[in-house]
């Protein structure tokens, strides 16, 4: 599970949104510092602690510069926080922290706020056009994210009075990479759901395609040569019907949480 902010949940909505996708066994977050150039001590900090802890979480700071990886395992929920994108992609690189990072996607819940969300989609490049010097000591060779997300602009509605032709240059960007950007708005947050089907979903969809196909070819095969009574093909039918059935309700499930949904103002 995936959500994406540009400052957090900053209003009561924003908190019985996130409320929705706090498991009642999630205790602890931790919140990685690493874009900041304040670290720790970043003036953000204490209002996203306190965020975490009207969501009944308690939160620790994180900083992939100093810290080891091994350590983010303890925790249920992964705050990427604000900050240089560029630099925070550069040192999620050095340390390897890409895998961490997107099983906390596919298996717990990753946050991101601002250039953390940026971080989590496939490509950065509206940091080339807005903020270039980002990169002057960075040098980050290649504007590729995570991919684990959607591209994002978080602070859209803050920003467009900052920048000059704002909307068109955002769109320039989408014509570059080929891809859309979702505007993300101060109070917004997208959520996007991201779990694989489990082993045992696996197999039952299999088992269930095998009792279709096996039906179906028994009932044809049973009408060709004449053999077969008409209660016989009955509970043949049936079989095939409750299985599409059950195999609908499987699949619409998974679709269900496969789907990346926008979420705005409640």
């Amino acid at each position: 599970m995936v959500l994406l902010t540009s400052s957090g949940f900053i209003t009561d909505s924003n908190i019985r949104l996130a409320r929705k996708y706090i498991y009642k066994t999630y205790e602890k977050a931790v919140i990685i510092v690493t874009a900041s150039s304040y670290k720790k001590q970043d003036k953000h900090i204490p209002e996203l602690k306190e965020q975490l802890s009207k969501l009944g979480l308690v939160s620790e700071l994180f900083d992939f510069d100093t810290d080891s990886i091994e350590g983010l395992s303890q925790y249920d929920v992964m705050v990427l926080g604000g900050g240089n994108p560029l630099y925070l992609m550069k040192q999620i690189q050095r340390v390897n922290a890409r895998e961490i990072i997107e099983e906390f996607a596919k298996n717990r819940l990753l946050i991101g706020v601002s250039g953390g969300s940026i971080v989590l989609g496939k490509h950065m490049d509206i940091i080339q056009e807005f903020n270039p010097e980002f990169n002057d000591d960075v040098q980050l060779e290649s504007y590729q994210g995570l991919n684990i997300s959607v591209n994002t602009c978080p602070h859209y509605d803050r920003y467009q009075d900052r920048y000059d032709r704002f909307e068109e240059r955002i769109q320039a960007v989408e014509d570059f990479i080929e891809a859309p950007i979702y505007r993300l708005e101060e109070d917004m947050i997208y959520v996007h759901q991201l779990r694989e089907l489990s082993p045992w979903i696996q197999r039952a969809f299999k088992f269930l395609l095998f009792v279709v196909i096996f039906s179906m070819f028994s009932v044809i095969f049973s009408v060709a040569i004449g053999e077969g009574g008409t209660l016989f093909r009955i509970i043949l039918w049936l079989f095939i019907g409750s299985s599409t059935i059950l195999g609908g309700i499987l699949l619409g499930w998974y679709s269900r949480m496969k789907r990346k949904r926008k979420t705005f103002k409640d």
